[in-house]
């Protein structure tokens, strides 16, 4: 590798470490979103097992809105100012310390505590979300190069929607009756610590020694600096907003699927593969889009496409939520569903980047994810609120409570619900449609800096390294 190291200097190379990178960040992705999301396909089981309410196990859910929102800046911040490597220890520990917490109270509390406690724990990973939702994107302008980086970026924040996921089917499967919640807790906390000992022995460095693009030679703009930039900017406060209704809707609808659904007669298994089918479309229709998007750099006419199509499949989420017996209906309708919501989110963030550049790629990120929980502490303590009593015809299919349970309450009909948020989301898409003009600030950057042969000195031979040049 000796003979590599003089020319790095003046060319712009690879590392085979930048996929070991991913894979932390990626673990973390996924351990954060297994904690968010483990009750919601069983919330009636839960209510059971921590003695409380349904209303009170949706709380888990909120404190991850709750605490996103007061943790994003100081996360954005510490990203910003002590780089990639101290931001990934910081938020992989917390996260798994979280974890193990929610666990323990399940072992070492009497019943009348153990949800107190749980709850305690689930707001201490929640603390980490923002660290980790702020990263993909500052992980592939480091590491990967420009025609990678949309690919790596939503890799890394789609591994996400790949936790809810996994626990959305696993949920229900591992837990039938109350007796197996502790099962769950023990099997969900393994991602967590193995993302934290990744993290501690593998992730050494911000970046590599030698830059993989024209713009990641460049110094972002300082933190409070960029923040106040990026929301001067017209085009990226529109985006932020569509982006973070969208994210918002999303992650409620994901988080009260089982209460949604239910009054219908659909079951815990039910739920449960309808979360999976959203991620599965997203997961599909997201690499299919972040590889077109690296090769063509149309940015904003996909992100257009798909959040006309979002809000499309938004509209027949609210019809067939609101049928009976239409179990293959409701799969297809919510793998759509994921498909365009989630299709589109890593494609926002890279747009968000390129309209705001030479702002810190993890601050961007990072606000339009902060919106999206702050709209989405709204959503989840309003959208109960605007639930109706069962009809009769409901009350007659419905399966949410749990026969035996004392904690049973009246479930609710969240159709109303749902048609008011999904007539706001459909407005906003519409605003965002007409009104949104890209700005490729990082695009045009990196096109000026190859032509201009001023900074960086053109390398047509670009090159993948195995590994560190020595020294």
């Amino acid at each position: 590798m000796d003979e590599i190291k003089p020319l790095l200097a003046n060319r712009h190379a690879t590392y085979k470490s930048r996929w070991f990178m991913l894979s932390v960040v990626m673990i973390f992705n996924i351990s954060n979103a297994m904690i968010w999301i483990s009750y919601a396909s069983i919330a009636n089981i839960a209510s059971a097992y921590y003695d409380v309410s349904e209303d009170r196990i949706n709380w888990f859910s909120l404190v991850f809105f709750f605490f996103s929102v007061i943790c994003g800046l100081p996360a954005f911040w510490l990203i910003d100012t002590y780089g990639l490597r101290i931001g990934m220890l910081t938020g992989t520990w917390i996260n798994a310390f979280g974890c193990i917490t929610r666990l323990l109270a399940s072992f070492l509390l009497h019943q009348r505590y153990i949800f107190w406690m749980a709850l305690v724990g689930q707001a201490i990973s929640a603390c980490s979300q923002p660290i980790i939702l702020a990263i993909p994107t500052k992980l592939a302008a480091l590491w990967f190069a420009d025609n990678e980086r949309t690919v790596a970026n939503t890799l890394a924040s789609l591994a996400n929607p790949l936790g809810v996921l996994i626990a959305s089917a696993f949920s229900p499967i591992i837990v039938k009756e109350a007796t197996d919640m502790k099962l769950m807790l023990m099997i969900f906390s393994v991602p967590s610590v193995l993302g934290a000992l990744m993290t501690t022995f593998g992730v050494c460095s911000d970046a590599p020694p030698t830059p993989p693009s024209a713009s990641a030679h460049l110094i972002s703009e300082p933190f409070l600096k960029g923040v106040k930039m990026a929301l001067k900017s017209r085009s990226f406060i529109l985006l932020m907003f569509v982006f973070g209704f969208g994210v918002a809707l999303f992650s409620t609808i994901t988080s009260l699927l089982e209460q949604i659904i239910c009054p219908r007669g659909y079951d815990n298994d039910i739920a449960g593969l309808c979360g999976a089918l959203v991620i599965v479309g997203g997961l599909l229709f997201s690499g299919i889009a972040g590889v077109y998007v690296d090769k063509t750099k149309r940015f904003e006419e996909t992100a257009k496409v798909f959040m006309l199509l979002a809000a499309i499949m938004s509209c027949l989420v609210l019809v067939s939520t609101s049928l009976f017996n239409q179990t293959t209906l409701l799969c297809i309708v919510f793998f759509l569903f994921g498909a365009t919501c989630l299709g589109v989110a890593p494609i926002c963030l890279e747009l968000g980047v390129e309209c705001t550049y030479p702002v810190d790629e993890a601050t961007s990120a990072g606000l339009q994810w902060m919106f999206g929980q702050f709209i989405g502490v709204f959503l989840m303590l309003g959208l109960p609120e605007l639930g109706t009593k069962l009809t009769p015809e409901e009350q007659q299919h419905s399966v949410c409570n749990i026969p035996g349970s004392h904690n049973n309450l009246d479930s609710k009909d969240l159709t109303n619900a749902l048609i008011s948020v999904t007539v706001v989301l459909t407005v906003i898409v519409l605003i965002f449609v007409i009104g949104f003009k890209a700005e490729y600030k990082r695009l045009y950057a990196e096109i000026e800096a190859k032509t201009s042969k001023i900074l960086y000195r053109e390398s047509p031979d670009d090159q993948e390294v195995t590994d560190f040049p020595t020294a």
